[in-house]
């Protein structure tokens, strides 16, 4: 029994190590690990009305409508910042409206060619679950007026 405990541990353990660092490598070769604010910044900035902070609990079951809510928020010019760990907290700072297109992902098993195939398509990912249970990547990608807006999928079979 311990043996078998040991070793569910142990899987476990690798698996979330294993989520970390491809959460921490993808934050540094976006450049957020230098844009990050100290906690004190970003209090300074929820005073003064710069930093908006909304949350958005149970949006793992209808990602479409978040996908829309933060199309929207940025055409209102709040500009998603970061979202935090848990994946319900979403800070905003305001900005200039843009259009950018985001696309909740659901993955089993994400790898780095999993990442690598849509950095190379343009998209950055705007928050990666470290869940052992969920699975989720927020994606974004931002577009010019006139263009389409993107679409990660454009199988209609790999569209949920």
């Amino acid at each position: 029994v311990l043996t078998l405990y040991s070793v569910i541990k142990i899987n476990k353990t690798n698996k979330k190590l294993i989520g970390e660092n491809i959460q921490r490598k993808e934050l540094q070769e976006r450049g957020q690990v230098e844009r990050r604010l100290s906690k004190d910044e970003e209090k300074r900035l929820r005073r003064s009305g710069q930093l908006i902070v909304k949350r958005r609990f149970g949006w793992m079951y209808a990602p479409d409508k978040l996908e829309k809510w933060l199309e929207a928020m940025e055409e209102h010019g709040l500009n998603l910042y970061r979202v935090g760990k848990t994946g319900t907290v979403f800070y905003f700072t305001m900005g200039s409206p843009r259009k950018v297109s985001y696309c909740a992902d659901y993955q089993n098993i994400a790898d780095e060619g999993y990442f690598d195939i849509h950095r190379d398509a343009g998209w950055k990912s705007a928050f990666i679950s470290t869940s052992s249970i969920q699975k989720w990547t927020l994606w974004s990608r931002e577009y010019s007026l006139g263009d389409e807006q993107p679409q990660i999928y454009s199988d209609k079979s790999e569209i949920n």
